[in-house]
């Protein structure tokens, strides 16, 4: 792990953030189905309000074997105070934090605690995948930015400069063990519920690289930390330096 990764820098004082989403996919030799019992019933969201997800639907042998399904949650668990929603299934552990978001510090207790949760509800866990993913609404009015194409973003084709609309994937390693995806997406094709006034999606995800694991919930802790300093570094550069100037900051952390 890096333990070194260099932040940021500053915190937006009118935050874009609409969305936080950590998941943890892991393996075990134990039950799926009484996996998802033991996490339902974890103290951290054992009052909330439960529901069956589209994935229960498929039988649990079609889910381990096909690769789209493996990690999808079965039961999701709201109404809670600390966190927005929770997706369990038999190996995998998500949580989703909807605006207003918290902060890093308030955020990263809980995801400290849900991931004490699952090493104490599931035996010999193993960490196969790990997702940190926050997805960012700005408009004009607060944040100065009226386009995809104000973002430190460069496209050409056939050529010509692409201008907005658009809709960009890239990807880039952070680390051997930080890869980072993002999506600069013009409202032209935005969908679903996204703040008035919206003119651009930043979409950034640092998830971990294909054949990764590891056992120790301290590993898990460090990547976290990692992932969300390279997540912060990457929404830094897209605004640029002269867009950053104009934003108003504030003093406690992301």
């Amino acid at each position: 792990m890096n333990a070194a990764v260099p932040d940021g820098g500053g915190v937006l004082k009118d935050d874009p953030i609409i969305e936080a989403i950590f998941e943890i996919g892991f393996g075990s030799a134990e039950v799926p189905e009484v996996i998802v019992g033991r996490l339902s019933d974890l103290p951290l969201w054992r009052e909330g309000k439960k529901a069956r997800l589209p994935a229960a639907d498929f039988p649990e042998v079609i889910r381990a074997r096909e690769p789209r399904l493996r990690y999808n949650p079965t039961l999701e668990i709201s109404g809670l105070p600390s966190v927005s929603r929770v997706r369990v299934g038999g190996r995998v552990l998500a949580l989703h934090f909807l605006a207003p978001y918290p902060g890093w510090a308030s955020v990263k207790a809980v995801l400290f605690s849900a991931l004490d949760g699952l090493y104490s509800a599931v035996t010999d866990v193993t960490c196969e995948r790990l997702n940190l993913r926050y997805i960012n609404a700005l408009t004009p009015e607060r944040h100065y930015v009226n386009s995809v194409s104000e973002l430190q973003c460069s496209l050409t084709a056939e050529g010509e400069q692409v201008s907005d609309p658009m809709h960009v994937k890239y990807q880039k390693n952070a680390s051997d063990l930080h890869t980072v995806h993002v999506q600069l997406t013009s409202k032209s094709f935005i969908s679903g519920r996204i703040p008035k006034g919206t003119s651009a999606i930043v979409d950034i995800a640092v998830s971990t690289p294909s054949g990764f694991k590891t056992a120790g919930a301290g590993a898990v802790r460090q990547w976290m930390d990692d992932a969300h300093t390279f997540e912060k570094r990457s929404f830094r550069k897209l605004l640029g330096d002269a867009l950053w100037a104009k934003l108003e900051l504030k003093n406690d952390a992301h």
